[in-house]
């Protein structure tokens, strides 16, 4: 292994070896030794650009130097906030934990090396293949990567690289998920994504190029689930040959990308296939609508004695024995005002008798006061009702927020000394993902029409440097979208870069 240098503010560290190594980068397993104790860590080198032709590429698209370090800092920056997104996950047990990180420019050429140190794990191929995973571990592995996604979800991150190679193994049996979004961010380096990238766990929409969302997730982590359940093999793939070929893998690939149903899993019983394949389905509106349903299904067929060390406890599901405190004690809440009844009817000299035939079922003799008893019930369901139907009320009255922030665009066209700025509204964008949203067709047709190229603008349009971010802004706001009680949401910033 060559020799590795660390920065000087982890010179308590030591490299060990090298655990791995991916298209964007090197983990090595580090040690720092506190007295007769040793500590372990995960340490990812990531070198920007990733190599040196990448430059050579990208020097035919920007003209001069300064536009090409403009870029790739850029990139880092990108980097950098998305490990800070990380480190807002931190302390969740289904989470790679971020420990510590570091970046640094390399004097004299363009090139940058980030430093991120993690908790030291093992990685879930290398888990796989020094054991044997039955049915329960693979629905422990999807309860875990759930509550990942769950935490994601909150913050409004999309993994999109859910594989098993980012998935890792606590030496508490935790399977915790990690690799976020860096992979993501160097793509942009040079659309290395198509030679370098897999498509073994992609989503249909992301391969083909669409807009994608938290379903994708959900998709890719179905297909882990499935392969480990299907002895190792892609769906459409044979089990049964002990030699696969490239044209095999590939063919198996076109016929998932197109949308052919998949087989239940070789060695999963038919209750999880079923699951798994829901998750895995071409569409993503029939897949699990985020991750909290997916895991709720995976927990209904688990075994009890199976759960993973990592679960919490579900504090909202009632256990049996709480189910039989709370009958106990409504049972007293409602002998009591009886007995005080009864001694009322006694001391009038009413020759009434009560019987008490158990903790759970009583009658009163007295008509009157049943009813009494009975319309006072009633009286209760009845506010309960007004009370849920104002509830039901005011949520719906509220404004339903539609996010379009993939469906429009701007592109800048330097022409002599002057930038002139083209907007784009994608329409076929817009319709499927008005035709996504849970609201009236009539409705969805008005909101289509309602949105134009017009509606969209930069706020900035003379004087434009390279380097400056500009944004574009939805301007049509609520004057428009008041009488659907809809409110748009839109973000888009980009850099003007000189391209010559």
């Amino acid at each position: 292994m060559p020799e590795v240098r660390l920065p000087d503010k982890w010179n308590e560290w030591e490299i060990v070896e090298q655990v791995g190594m991916g298209s964007f980068g090197t983990v090595y397993k580090a040690e720092r030794r506190l007295g007769n104790n040793s500590f372990f860590s995960a340490i990812k080198i990531i070198h920007i650009p990733l190599e040196e032709q990448d430059t050579e590429i990208l020097r035919r698209e920007y003209k001069d130097e300064n536009s090409l370090r403009l870029y790739y800092k850029d990139l880092v920056e990108s980097c950098i906030e998305e490990i800070h997104t990380m480190e807002q996950l931190k302390g969740n047990s289904n989470i790679v934990s971020i420990e510590d990180c570091y970046v640094e420019e390399v004097q004299g050429k363009i090139s940058w090396n980030i430093y991120i140190r993690m908790e030291f794990l093992q990685n879930l191929a290398q888990y796989i293949r020094e054991n044997r995973l039955d049915e329960a571990d693979v629905i422990r592995i999807g309860i875990d990567i759930c509550n990942a996604l769950e935490q994601c979800e909150k913050i409004k991150i999309v993994h999109r690289d859910i594989k098993v190679d980012n998935i890792f193994v606590s030496s508490l049996g935790c399977f915790k998920l990690g690799d976020f979004g860096i992979a993501r961010k160097l793509e942009k380096s040079v659309d290395c994504y198509s030679s370098k990238g897999t498509f073994s766990y992609m989503a249909p929409e992301v391969f083909h190029g669409e807009r994608y969302g938290a379903q994708a997730d959900i998709y890719s982590l179905g297909l882990v689930m499935y392969k480990i359940l299907n002895k190792g093999r892609d769906p459409f793939v044979d089990v049964t040959k002990q030699m696969i070929y490239y044209r095999d893998k590939e063919e198996a690939l076109q016929r998932r990308m197109s949308g052919e149903a998949l087989p239940l899993p070789a060695d999963a019983s038919e209750k999880l296939g079923k699951i798994i394949i829901k998750a895995c389905d071409y569409n993503p509106i029939h897949r699990y609508k985020n991750a909290e349903e997916f895991r709720k299904a995976l927990e209904i067929v688990m075994r009890p004695e199976s759960a993973s060390p990592c679960m919490k406890p579900d504090k909202k599901k009632k256990t049996p024995k709480d189910k039989k405190k709370k009958k106990i004690n409504l049972t007293k809440i409602i002998m009591f005002p009886l007995v005080i009844l009864v001694l009322g009817l006694g001391a009038w000299g009413i020759n009434k008798v009560v019987k008490k035939q158990d903790l759970n079922e009583f009658s009163v003799s007295d008509d009157t006061t049943w009813k009494e008893i009975e319309a006072e019930e009633n009286s209760t369901v009845e506010e309960e009702k007004i009370t849920t139907k104002t509830e039901q009320n005011v949520e719906e009255n509220a404004a339903t927020e539609v996010d379009i922030s993939g469906c429009a665009d701007f592109q800048f066209v330097k022409k002599g000394d002057k930038v002139e700025i083209k907007r784009y509204l994608f329409g076929n964008k817009l319709k499927q993902l008005l035709e996504e949203q849970e609201m009236q067709e009539n409705e969805r047709d008005q909101l289509e029409k309602k949105i134009s190229l017009d509606d969209f603008e930069v706020d900035k349009t003379t004087d434009i440097q390279v380097g400056e971010p500009v944004t574009m802004t939805f301007t049509a706001g609520d004057k428009i979208l008041k009488e659907l009680n809809i409110k748009i949401k839109f973000t888009k910033v980009v850099k003007v870069y000189n391209k010559g």
